[in-house]
């Protein structure tokens, strides 16, 4: 692993990874000079997070950071550290926007509209199953109209099939929930 410093900010431009910590926790890794404008100075990046109000600035009680010799070695090593460390607010690799579960896997993030970028899919289900609860109940004709669409769109099998894997995961999950 590469060497890390946190005595002084330098001010001439060049290749960074940066990392901020609470206690002995990483907050966020990020990398200065990988875009393909190349060299960049980390003061100025710094001080673009405190002017975004990034949260893991504002709760960080200390930054530290590397030099390293290029572009390729600076995106390497971000990787590397993100990687090693898990750190709360890089959610584009390991986790989730709010840090809680695991988005390494596809099939735990949302793919397609507003919410694709760093939403899991638990986050999402837990934020919007009570608004479709309630529109459920609101909108019977609605629901209704929506599942004969759907069964005739999957066809009368493929639509028992589905709809009877789904119903043995609910009441499973339910079962586990109980226990």
């Amino acid at each position: 692993m590469t060497e890390f410093f946190s005595l002084s900010i330098p001010v001439k431009r060049g290749y960074f990874v940066y990392r901020y910590w609470l206690e002995e926790k990483c907050l966020y890794v990020g990398a200065v000079g990988v875009t393909r404008v190349g060299a960049a100075s980390l003061i100025n990046r710094l001080g673009r997070h405190a002017r975004e109000r990034s949260l893991w600035n504002e709760e960080a009680d200390r930054i530290d950071y590397a030099v390293l010799s290029s572009q390729e070695e600076a995106k390497s090593e971000e990787t590397a550290q993100i990687k090693f460390l898990s750190p709360r607010y890089n959610f584009d690799l390991n986790r989730c926007r709010k840090g809680l579960h695991d988005i390494r896997f596809p099939e735990s993030r949302i793919s397609t509209g507003k919410d694709s970028y760093g939403t899991c899919r638990e986050c999402y289900n837990e934020r919007m199953t009570p608004y479709l609860r309630q529109w459920k109940k609101d909108h019977p004709d609605d629901v209704k109209r929506h599942q004969e669409t759907q069964q005739q769109r999957l066809g009368e099998e493929e639509w028992k099939r589905r709809h009877n894997k789904w119903s043995a995961e609910w009441r499973a999950r339910q079962k586990d929930k109980a226990a």
